[in-house]
């Protein structure tokens, strides 16, 4: 018998792309997702949980889909309007369309419902266009959160707005230059696409290897000439945009150190952030945030909650406490009790498969 407890699932940071090939069969750099079918198949777990319906609620917490990584006519634009993200929300749609169609079985089935907190590589997803585009793929109804989601004391945000280097005003989200509007885009998104892009060609590991500034030093030592020039397009990369004609949307020439060293880290640590909220509004005992990569559980001493989701996609990490290579299909089940009076608990989780679903690590 199916259980009469609702839950909530979240997942966050799989970058998908616009598919593992260009037109003209060239490898894509750009795609990071290859797990259409794992996700099919945890979606197709709980519906499989609820087969007459349920109060069941996908929470999509920001990076689901990579932008910043999506060429348009081949190239990346830093004027990124309307009709720019929705072309490349298309080219991702087809490119994935057998998760999207999975997902769209999920969000109809009766009591089920997706929500979408947008990150940065998915800023794109506050235009109008591409919400209705979104839902049109889904076939029902999608609630967008652009920054973060709130209810029965657990507070859900992707988490980039605690990092200088990638937080964006979303009070201004899209600019206006006479009649021509474009994304406010954060300062990581021009260093992501305008940097990191191009020597992903020569280095296809370098987004995944964290903490980045570690990833800088280690690569001198190994592979000296080429590192020397990483470090050289590092530095004059910043230099370069202090001058450039975007240069008015971010901090003021004194503030530039600090978004150097933001961006040499690549490796936030928000769990400080987490433990803030927690403390300042004493109705929330639980935090959910994405955007490390860096799947987390901690409990502090009040019972008090911080999860990260992580990412489903490869990472490296250069951190003694979790060194190595991984690749762990990491989400969050929130479950409620049938005591409507008791909070409901999340746990971290590791998706496997048809043959074990998962098991829980927290």
């Amino acid at each position: 018998m199916a259980p009469s407890r609702k839950l909530k699932i979240v997942i966050s940071d799989f970058h998908i792309g616009d598919g593992k090939r260009h037109a003209d069969g060239r490898h894509n750099i750009g795609e990071d997702f290859y797990h259409d079918d794992q996700f099919c198949a945890l979606l197709q777990y709980y519906m499989d949980l609820y087969p007459k319906g349920g109060d069941v609620e996908l929470i999509i917490n920001g990076d689901f889909l990579n932008f910043m990584f999506v060429f348009y006519r081949g190239r990346h634009p830093l004027h990124v309007t309307q009709e720019i993200s929705l072309e490349k929300l298309k080219g991702m749609v087809r490119a994935h369309s057998t998760l999207f169609s999975q997902l769209s079985k999920f969000a109809q089935q009766p009591g089920f419902r997706v929500a979408y907190i947008l990150g940065n590589h998915d800023i794109d997803m506050i235009w109008p266009a591409c919400q209705d585009y979104f839902k049109s793929c889904v076939g029902a109804e999608v609630r967008f959160y652009p920054v973060a989601y709130e209810f029965d004391g657990v507070h859900i945000e992707h988490g980039n707005r605690f990092e200088l280097f990638n937080s964006m005003d979303m009070n201004h989200p899209i600019l206006h230059e006479g009649e021509a509007s474009f994304l406010n885009l954060p300062f990581g998104s021009f260093f992501a696409t305008l940097f990191v892009a191009p020597l992903k060609i020569t280095k296809p590991h370098i987004d995944k290897i964290k903490p980045f500034r570690v990833f800088l030093m280690l690569d001198l030592l190994m592979h000296f000439s080429s590192a020397v020039k990483v470090w050289i397009k590092f530095f004059t990369f910043f230099v370069g945009f202090l001058l450039s004609p975007y240069r008015h949307r971010f901090p003021a020439v004194r503030n530039t150190m600090q978004i150097i060293l933001a961006g040499m880290s690549m490796y936030p640590n928000i769990d400080k952030s987490a433990r803030a909220l927690l403390r300042a509004y004493p109705h929330l005992h639980t935090v959910l945030f994405g955007h490390t990569h860096v799947s987390k559980y901690i409990e502090f001493h009040d019972k008090k909650v911080y999860i990260n989701s992580g990412t489903w996609n490869e990472i490296t990490t250069l951190d003694l406490s979790q060194f190595g290579k991984r690749e762990l299909k990491t989400f969050v089940e929130i479950r409620y009790s049938d005591d409507e009076k008791t909070p409901p608990k999340s746990k971290l989780k590791v998706w496997h498969g048809d043959w074990e679903p998962f098991h829980t690590v927290y």
